[in-house]
């Protein structure tokens, strides 16, 4: 499966500048993508949405900020599920925060789970 995703975001014509695997399920995926594209540039981020099996509070919660700067970078981010998009969504405005007004840093979402 990741195999053909890396495949689509090649054909997509997307090459990041930082794959950002979301804490813990988007790890592993976000690791073996950056082997299949070629980018070793790894960061992390982490956001708290599940108390239970397929059980959520009201809002997801970032608990750590992503790890490297990615004003002015394209960036692609990776989870495992993305049941409401509400997490992936947090993700991409503390991003879009990180980055100066007049950068511009395109962003990618990826829920492998859904392609």
């Amino acid at each position: 499966m990741l195999m053909k995703i890396a495949e689509k975001i090649r054909n997509d014509n997307f090459k990041p500048d930082v794959i950002v695997g979301v804490s813990r399920g988007g790890w592993p995926p976000a690791r073996v993508l950056s082997d299949l594209l070629e980018n070793p540039n790894l960061a992390n981020v982490k956001v708290e949405f599940y108390v239970g099996v397929a059980e959520t509070k009201g809002e997801p919660t970032l608990t750590q900020p992503v790890s490297v700067n990615v004003a002015g970078k394209k960036v692609l981010v990776v989870d495992e599920v993305a049941d409401t998009g509400k997490s992936l969504q947090l993700i991409k405005e503390h991003c879009r925060k990180k980055a100066p007004p007049r950068s511009k840093s395109p962003l990618f979402t990826l829920n492998h789970g859904a392609l």
